[in-house]
């Protein structure tokens, strides 16, 4: 008997390479916003940091100029952190659009695997129900050799 072989074995194969490069995109896509959101942070710590300092020394009375200069500085730093921002949300979208493409690829998967599980139940069935046929035969083969032989013998 043949031994079982799935017919789109092939294009499972495809389908988890496929799935694989999902998962790598996808692990990009989360690698991207974490460094991203890292930015940003750094953006908010920077600007934290120089507003702190402006605090404390407009109580030391800090030069009018350099108070302009810094108040300059923290605009700046505003239009990079909004930008930032901006960066961060496109980023987040990415790793939205990768997890429902790795999950469409994971379905696509899993629908081969599972039509190869049921054609795989469905050939051992089949093989089951060969056995038994072959064994049914044998039996009866045997049966009648052996009815035969007894009924030479009576005569």
């Amino acid at each position: 008997m043949a031994k079982f072989e799935f017919s789109l074995e092939s294009l499972l194969g495809v389908k988890e390479k496929i799935e694989e490069q999902k998962e790598l995109e996808y692990g990009k896509a989360i690698a991207y916003l974490d460094a991203q959101i890292k930015i940003k942070d750094s953006l908010v710590n920077e600007q934290n940091d120089l507003l702190t300092y402006m605090r404390t020394s407009l109580i030391e009375k800090l030069d009018p100029k350099k108070m302009i200069e810094y108040s300059n500085y923290v605009d700046i730093l505003e239009k990079k952190i909004i930008e930032q921002i901006k960066q961060v949300n496109i980023a987040e979208q990415v790793v939205i659009k990768k997890r429902e493409e790795l999950v469409e690829a994971v379905k696509e998967r899993k629908t081969l695997e599972k039509l190869k599980e049921y054609e795989k139940e469905t050939y051992d069935k089949e093989i089951l129900l060969q056995e038994k046929r072959v064994t049914d035969e044998l039996v009866s083969y045997k049966y009648s050799s052996n009815r035969r032989l007894l009924d030479g013998k009576n005569e």
